[in-house]
């Protein structure tokens, strides 16, 4: 053979080696392919299991929270119905507090206004009782002259009754006197 064909009879058991090692290799690559495959399938089906999964509970946890929003909502909305009446309360607690004040700081005004004139009224009784009492005074010291001046009007009628009937007499016994001479002098001028 010549040596051509040696070395191509030595080339081509060179590749056919080549080749083999170049098939088993594919062939374990297949293989190892293969099973990676059905490895990632697995768990493609595993992620697909878990991604079910995830979906249903995030679903449920959607659905949770839904539930929990309309709760809170609805307590949401209660507790602003329940602060609503509280502060319409509160309005009409300090509506009826100002009314009130206003009302305590008029019957104050009134109170003292009426201390006021309870005040005055204590000082005119006052000085209406000194006056009632000088005026008291001044009657009993008027009674007192005028019972002086009664009893000294009484001697003076005494006096005037004594002095009348003495002046009375006196005349009279004038008047006899005289109407003695003018009978004796009636007489006289006839005899």
């Amino acid at each position: 053979m010549s040596t051509a064909g040696k070395v191509l009879v030595v080339l081509n058991a060179l590749v056919l080696v080549v080749w083999l090692v170049l098939m088993a290799g594919v062939t374990e690559l297949n293989s190892n392919g293969a099973k990676r495959v059905a490895d990632l399938e697995k768990e493609v089906d595993s992620a697909k299991a878990e991604l079910a999964q995830i979906q249903k509970d995030v679903r449920e946890g959607y659905e949770k929270i839904n539930l929990e929003q309309i709760s809170k909502e609805e307590d949401l909305r209660v507790l602003r119905s329940n602060l609503s009446n509280a502060e319409r309360h509160v309005s009409t607690a300090i509506e009826t507090a100002s009314r009130l004040q206003v009302e305590v700081e008029e019957y104050s005004k009134a109170v003292a206004r009426s201390e006021e004139i309870a005040q005055q009224r204590r000082e005119e009784k006052a000085e209406l009782e000194q006056q009632q009492a000088a005026e008291e005074t001044l009657v009993k010291n008027l009674q007192t002259e005028n019972g002086s001046l009664l009893e000294e009007l009484e001697q003076l009628r005494s006096r005037f009754k004594e002095i009348t009937e003495a002046n009375r007499a006196e005349v009279d016994k004038i008047l006899q006197g005289s109407a003695v001479r003018s009978a004796g002098r009636r007489v006289s001028p006839r005899s």
